[in-house]
């Protein structure tokens, strides 16, 4: 009996860390994911099956690919992505993502 109830608390505890996890994903992502099953059975959420919206996904890739830019000595090219970034994230009005992209800049 306390092996079973072992298992099962570990098993909880695998759920609600993944749950945690998708909770911060889509907190950090700033979006609703309407997909997003809040109590997984048993089994992992693959990241793909958590809704972003492809402007906002657009968005973080410039902003990626700006620092990676900059990380490998490329600022012309760095400075494009992040002209791009702030572009996309005055679109979205999103005051973050906004901020982050100047900072690039």
């Amino acid at each position: 009996l306390a092996r079973q109830r072992k298992a099962e608390l570990l098993r909880l505890n695998e759920q609600l860390r993944q749950i945690n996890a998708a909770l911060k994903r889509q907190a950090k992502i700033e979006s609703y994911a309407p997909a997003l099953s809040y109590a997984p059975a048993a089994a992992k959420i693959p990241e793909n099956e958590v809704l972003i919206d492809p402007r906002k996904q657009e968005l973080i890739s410039h902003l990626k690919n700006g620092k990676t830019f900059l990380r490998n000595q490329n600022p012309d090219k760095a400075f494009s992505e992040f002209k791009i970034a702030l572009e996309l994230a005055q679109n979205l009005k999103d005051p973050i993502e906004e901020k982050k992209a100047a900072r690039g800049l």
